[in-house]
C-alpha cells in the first residue's frame, strides 16, 4: 500500500532585506514582510516518487492569506519545494491568521468550493485548506481538510466529465465554514451542500490500467453514513456506487481514506435505489434521478400515482442537465428556440426533498414550466431552490409547481437567490392554485422577482380553495400589471371556495399597476360563486407598495390589501398590520385610493358582504400617501381603507383597528358600523395601550375561519408585532448541519480503507 511522506519546514523568522531575527514586536511594521509558514504535513500537490513515498509540495504561484491580505506569488525558485516563504507587501498586524489558499477566505470563513478540478491521482490544490494563527512571524498551518480517494475502473466507451461525492446522512461537504482554532471543529455556517463535484472541461482520462483515481478534499469531521458516489458520463449523471456504514465514518484532517473500487456501470433502474413505499422511497440522488422521473411521468403513470413515494438522498445541481423537462409535462420544440411545456397528467405522489437544495435549476419557454408542472393531491415538501432562473413570455409560470389542484400539499420550500421573471398568472410557489395548502415557505431577499399581472411570492392566480399559513416573502415583488401582492395575487374563483392567508409576511416592496397589496393583490370571487376570504395574523414590513396606473383610471394600494371586490363573497382582515413606509400612486388618475389596511373596496350591486376589518393597525404617516409624486393631495387617502363604493348600503365594518393621525378613517364614505377605530400616538405611552388594545380584542374574537388569533407582544422598536411561530425576521440558515464530532462513531464497517493506520497524519 502507498504511503504519504510529508516534511516539516523549519521555523525561521527575518524580515524581507534583512539578515536579523525579528523580534515580535514588528506587528505593526509598514515594511513588507516575509513570514515562514510551518506546515505539519501536507501542502499543495504530491510529488514525484519512484518508491511507496510521496512527498507534498509547494507549486509556483501558490499565494496565501496573512489577515485577509494577499500574499505575494511563489516564485519558480520555491517550486516543487518543501519549503516557502510568504512576502506580505501590505501592512498588517498580529496576531497573523494566515489561510491557504487565499481564494478559500470568506469574511471570517473559510470556502469549501463545491466543484473542484481534476487532477489525476491528486487532490485540487486550490481545495486542499490549511490554516493558523500566531503572533510572531512563524506561523504553523493545520489541516482542515480530509481526503476521500475514490478509484473509478473503466467498463465501456463512455466519456466521463466528473465525479460526484455525496454524504448519505447530508453532512455538508462544501459551503462557508467556520472553524474553532482550538479544536479544529467546523461548522457549517451557510450555503452548505452535501456534495462536491471533480470536473475536468476535457474528460476525464483512464490510465493505462482501465483506472481513475480521484481525491477529494472535504471538511474534517463524522459522517454519519458514509458516501456514495456519482459519475457523470456522456452528459448524464448517474449513480454508481454507494459506500454505506451504519455505523459512520470519521475522517479526521489531514488523513485520506479510500473507498471501495468500483466498475462504472449505466443506471439499469430509473432511480438511486428504493420501492416507491412510504418506508423504502425512490431514492433521488442525481441529476439522471430526476429526468428519469420527468420521463417516468409521461412514459409510465404508475410511477406518478398516488402514494408514490420518493425521497431525495442528496443536494442536486441541476447544470449537469442540459434540457430539464418539468416533471409531469412534455416539452416541445416545433421551431428552433421556441420551447413550448404543456402539462400532462399530474404528478400525484409524494415528494420528500428532506432538506436537500436542487441548484441552478433553469427553464425558459412558453406554457406551463416549473420544477413540477402539474400536481393534483399531491405532497411536495422540503425542498431548497438555490440560483433558480426561470422565465416565461406566456402566462404562468412557477419555481416549484405550475398548476396545483385536488388539495395539493406544498411545504417547507425556500426559494435563494433565484432570477423569476413572468408574464401573467405567476409566483415562485404555484403559479395557478386551483385546490392546495402552502405553508412554511420562504423566499429570500436576494431573489428577483418579475412580471406582468397577477404575480406574487406564493401563488399568483387562485381559482378554487386555498390555504397559505406560515409563508415569508423577503424579497421585493414587482409587476407591471395589476393584481400583484406580496404573498398572493389575484383570486378569480368560479366555484364556491375558502381562501385563507395565515401568519404570512411581507419585507419587500411590491409594485404594480392597481390592485397592490402588502399581502393580497386583488381577492375577488365570480358570481354566482359564494367563497369566504380570511386574511388573518398577517403583517406587511416593507418599505413601499406602490401603482404605477399607467393607463387606468384606478390606482389603489392597500397595506394588506390592494383591491377586494365584493360580489358574492364576503372578505375577513382581522388581526393584521401594516408597517409601509409609503404608499404610492405614481400617475395621477380619476379614481386614487390608498388605505393604510385596504386601498380599495367594491361592492356589487345585491352583495351581502360583509367587508370586515378588526384587530388592525398602519403606521403609515399622512405625508406618505403620495399620489403623481405629491404628498397628502388626494381626497382617496384613509388610515384604515382608501375608497369605498357601493351599488347599494354599505356592507363595511371597522372594529378595533387604529392608524396614525392625520388621515381619516375611510377617504370618502363611512362604513357601515365602526367600533373603537381611532388614531394612535407613537410614543411609549401611546404603544403601550395600542398593544394592550389590540390584545384585548384577541381576548373576544379567539378565532376567525377556525383560525385562532395570534397574541401580540412588543417588538424590538416598541411596535406591537404577532407572535408568529418563528421571529419575524428571520433569516435563512444553513439546512445540513455541521461536521462537528458527536462522539465515537464506530468502525467504518470495513469499507472505507485507511490509507496509513499507523501515521498520525496518513494522507
Amino acid at each position: 500500500m502507498k504511503k504519504y511522506l510529508f516534511y516539516s519546514i523549519a521555523t525561521v523568522l527575518f524580515l524581507a532585506g534583512c539578515t536579523n531575527v525579528v523580534e515580535d514586536n514588528l506587528s505593526t511594521t509598514k515594511e513588507p514582510i516575509v513570514l515562514s509558514v510551518t506546515v505539519d504535513d501536507t501542502r499543495t500537490h504530491f510529488g514525484d516518487t519512484d518508491t511507496s513515498e510521496y512527498p507534498v509540495l509547494w507549486k509556483t504561484g501558490d499565494q496565501v492569506s496573512v489577515n485577509g491580505v494577499l500574499s505575494e506569488p511563489l516564485s519558480e525558485a520555491y517550486n516543487n519545494l518543501s519549503q516557502a516563504y510568504f512576502t506580505v507587501t501590505e501592512p498588517v498586524q498580529a496576531p497573523y491568521t494566515v489561510v491557504y489558499p487565499a481564494s478559500a477566505i470568506k469574511g471570517n470563513s473559510i470556502l469549501f468550493n463545491r466543484v473542484q478540478t481534476y487532477e489525476a491521482s491528486q487532490f485540487d490544490s486550490s481545495a486542499a485548506i490549511l490554516y493558523g494563527t500566531s503572533s510572531s512571524l512563524s506561523v504553523s498551518l493545520k489541516h482542515a481538510c480530509a481526503y476521500v480517494k475514490v478509484l473509478v475502473r473503466k467498463s465501456g466507451d463512455e466519456k466521463i466529465t466528473g465525479i460526484k461525492l455525496f454524504s448519505q446522512s447530508g453532512e455538508p461537504l462544501s459551503g462557508v465554514f467556520t472553524i474553532n482554532p482550538e479544536t479544529s471543529q467546523l461548522t457549517c455556517q451557510g450555503q452548505g451542500r452535501n456534495y462536491v463535484y471533480l470536473t475536468s472541461e476535457n474528460g476525464i482520462e483512464y490510465d493505462a490500467d482501465g483506472m481513475i483515481t480521484a481525491v477529494f478534499a472535504i471538511p474534517s469531521g463524522v459522517y454519519k453514513s458514509g458516501f456514495a458516489v456519482s459519475v457523470i458520463a456522456d452528459g448524464k449523471e448517474q449513480m454508481s456506487k454507494t459506500a454505506y456504514t451504519a455505523k459512520g465514518v470519521t475522517l479526521a484532517a489531514g488523513t485520506m481514506k479510500a473507498m471501495p473500487e468500483l466498475s462504472f456501470v449505466k443506471d439499469a433502474t430509473p432511480f438511486s435505489g428504493g420501492e416507491g413505499t412510504s418506508d423504502n422511497p425512490y431514492r433521488i440522488a442525481t441529476v439522471n434521478d430526476l429526468v428519469s422521473l420527468s420521463e417516468a411521468a409521461i412514459s409510465t403513470p404508475a410511477l406518478i400515482a398516488e402514494n408514490v413515494h420518493y425521497r431525495m438522498v442528496a443536494d442536486i445541481d441541476m447544470s449537469y442537465v442540459e434540457k430539464f423537462t418539468p416533471i409531469a409535462c412534455v416539452r416541445e420544440e416545433a421551431t428552433p428556440g421556441e420551447v413550448v411545456y404543456t402539462s400532462g397528467e399530474p404528478f400525484r405522489g409524494i415528494f420528500d426533498g428532506e432538506g436537500h437544495y436542487i441548484d441552478n435549476l433553469a427553464l425558459s419557454g412558453n406554457g406551463e414550466p416549473g420544477f413540477f408542472s402539474n400536481v393534483s393531491g399531491a405532497v411536495i415538501s422540503n425542498i431548497n431552490f438555490y440560483n433558480a432562473n426561470v422565465s416565461t413570455g406566456d402566462a404562468y409560470l412557477a419555481i416549484v409547481a405550475c398548476k396545483a389542484t385536488d388539495d395539493s400539499k406544498i411545504k417547507n420550500i425556500k426559494i435563494l437567490e433565484s432570477q423569476f421573471t413572468s408574464k401573467n398568472r405567476a409566483a415562485a410557489i404555484v403559479a395557478n392554485a386551483g385546490g392546495c395548502t402552502i405553508t412554511d415557505c420562504y423566499i429570500d431577499s436576494a431573489t428577483n422577482i418579475s412580471g406582468t399581472g397577477a404575480v406574487a411570492g406564493m401563488a399568483g392566480y387562485i381559482t378554487g380553495p386555498i390555504t397559505v399559513r406560515n409563508c415569508v416573502v423577503k424579497c421585493d415583488i414587482n409587476g407591471d400589471g395589476d393584481s400583484v401582492g406580496g404573498i398572493l395575487g389575484w383570486t378569480s374563483c368560479t366555484v364556491s371556495s375558502t381562501m385563507i392567508v395565515d401568519g404570512c409576511r411581507c419585507y419587500g416592496n411590491v409594485t404594480g399597476k392597481y390592485g397592490i397589496g402588502g399581502i393580497w393583490g386583488r381577492p375577488n370571487t365570480t358570481k354566482p360563486a359564494v367563497s369566504k376570504i380570511y386574511i388573518v395574523n398577517c403583517g406587511y414590513l416593507g418599505s413601499e407598495i406602490k401603482a404605477t396606473a399607467p393607463g387606468s383610471n384606478r390606482g389603489s394600494v392597500g397595506g394588506i390589501v390592494g383591491w377586494a371586490q365584493i360580489a358574492s363573497s364576503e372578505v375577513y382582515i382581522m388581526n393584521c398590520y401594516s408597517r409601509a413606509i409609503t404608499l404610492n400612486v405614481s400617475k395621477s388618475c380619476t379614481q386614487p385610493s390608498l388605505g393604510g389596511i385596504l386601498g380599495y373596496g367594491s361592492i356589487d350591486t345585491g352583495a351581502n358582504g360583509p367587508l370586515v376589518i378588526a384587530g388592525t393597525y398602519n403606521t403609515t404617516s399622512a405625508e406618505n400617501y403620495i399620489l403623481a409624486g405629491s404628498k397628502n393631495t388626494t381626497n382617496y387617502y384613509g388610515g384604515i381603507v382608501g375608497q369605498l363604493t357601493s351599488g347599494a348600503a354599505p356592507v363595511t365594518d371597522l372594529k378595533d383597528s387604529y392608524y396614525m393621525s392625520g388621515v381619516g378613517q375611510i377617504a370618502n364614505t363611512s362604513p357601515r358600523s365602526a367600533e373603537n377605530v381611532s388614531t394612535f400616538t407613537d410614543d411609549k405611552a401611546g404603544l403601550s395601550t395600542l398593544l394592550s388594545k389590540l390584545n384585548e380584542f384577541v381576548l373576544t374574537q379567539k378565532e376567525l375561519g377556525g383560525v385562532a388569533l395570534l397574541g401580540w407582544k412588543e417588538g424590538s422598536d416598541g411596535y406591537p408585532t404577532l407572535d408568529w411561530p418563528e421571529d419575524e425576521t428571520r433569516e435563512q440558515t444553513d439546512l445540513t448541519g455541521t461536521t462537528e464530532d458527536t462522539g465515537n462513531a464506530g468502525s467504518d464497517g470495513g469499507n472505507l480503507e485507511d490509507i496509513n493506520q499507523n501515521n498520525p497524519i496518513d494522507l
